[in-house]
């Protein structure tokens, strides 16, 4: 298998056994050490625009941004002068959400005048994010030119250690790239842990199934987004989408809000997590609101029972109660169908539900 080789490859390497305990840290650190050897070539690694090195240029690492709710963390930003002039954001071991890198926008106060880069690994074509442009590892690697780095080292002895260090590490990232076009992203949920049993072993040995998990759940989350489905149901009541990935399986939500009063609100909707399909509720009175909406045959199934103690709902912790039907690998458009079908339930059915909420 094509993959394993790579894999297998990219473990021939020291640099791995560095990569594999910070991940993106390992890679930001190692653009701040190329920033030592020579700004200007570093700087050339992320955009083709001129930038003004000199003494009043800073690169910090792990930057603090913002105040209040409005805050970030930046792996990587440079200012001139005090004014930030390039945002780096590093996504190698996970994927990035629009709310993520609008958050890191919003922390600078929207200011066009930062060019915002975000660095990543996975990449889908279709995916778009708003003020950011994207620098692939496969890009990176592309531009790295090792003895760019070494031309003012004049100690002979640093100049061919650091070279072939250079030289190693652009082989190492042109490897990750090529592990990562080797995961097809398609229209299809086929990446459920319990689908994928011999990639999840593959990719978790090298501490990247999670950031495939994420990519491809953000890329199913984007496509709904952009759905006929998605576009009838937030024009009448607002549905919020996500994605998270726990226990290595992508959980993907779908749900309302729903307002009895100001003060009593619950969410109910549909979660994917691994090959469940779950319709769920939650709110602070989540059992009573569940089994009051069971009782007048709204939403959930009354022939529902779990499988290991017979009961009528799944819970996480007190207020979070579901039933769940077994998936299996299927298109974007089928699944689509499905969720679009059990929210319609919710909307149809959104006075009788309401009132089955707990005072």
């Amino acid at each position: 298998m094509k993959l394993t080789e790579l894999i297998r490859d990219l473990k021939k390497s020291p640099l791995f056994y560095m990569f594999v305990s910070s991940r993106e840290l390992f890679h930001t650190n190692f653009w701040y050490w190329l920033k030592k050897l020579n700004p200007v070539e570093m700087l050339k690694l992320f955009s083709d625009q001129e930038f003004v090195i000199d003494d009043g240029t800073i690169f910090s690492r792990e930057y603090r941004q913002g105040r209040k709710e409005k805050k970030a963390i930046i792996d990587l930003a440079i200012h001139h002068q005090k004014k930030p002039i390039i945002v780096i954001e590093n996504k190698i071991k996970d994927f990035p959400t629009q709310s993520q890198l609008s958050r890191i926008q919003e922390s600078f106060n929207d200011d066009n005048t930062i060019k915002y880069i975000l660095v990543t690994l996975f990449w889908q074509n279709d995916l778009k994010f708003e003020g950011w442009e994207t620098v692939s590892y496969l890009e990176l690697s592309q531009r790295i030119i090792p003895e760019n780095f070494v031309s003012n080292e004049n100690d002979p002895h640093k100049k061919i250690y650091f070279q072939n260090l250079i030289q190693d590490y652009k082989a190492f990232t042109s490897k990750l790239a090529e592990i990562a076009m080797e995961l097809k992203v398609n229209q299809e949920y086929d990446f459920a842990k319990s689908h994928k049993g011999d990639l999840f072993q593959i990719l978790n040995e090298s501490k990247l199934w999670e950031g495939y998990q994420k990519l491809r759940a953000s890329h199913l989350i984007q496509c709904f987004s952009n759905s006929g489905y998605y576009k009838d149901l937030f024009g009448k009541l607002p549905i919020t989408l996500n994605y998270s990935v726990n226990n290595k399986k992508a959980t993907l939500d779908f749900f309302f809000t729903i307002l009895k009063a100001e003060n009593i609100k619950y969410t109910i909707g549909i979660q994917i997590e691994d090959n469940q399909f779950r319709s769920f509720v939650n709110g602070n009175y989540g059992k009573q609101f569940a089994e009051k909406l069971l009782e007048k045959n709204l939403f959930f199934d009354a022939a529902y029972l779990s499988k290991k103690k017979r009961e009528s709902f799944l819970k996480y912790g007190t207020h979070f109660k579901y039933q769940y039907t077994e998936i299996e690998q299927q298109s974007f458009e089928d699944l689509f169908r499905k969720i679009n079908a059990k929210l319609s339930e919710i909307l149809k059915f959104k006075e009788e539900i309401i009132a089955c909420i707990p005072d």
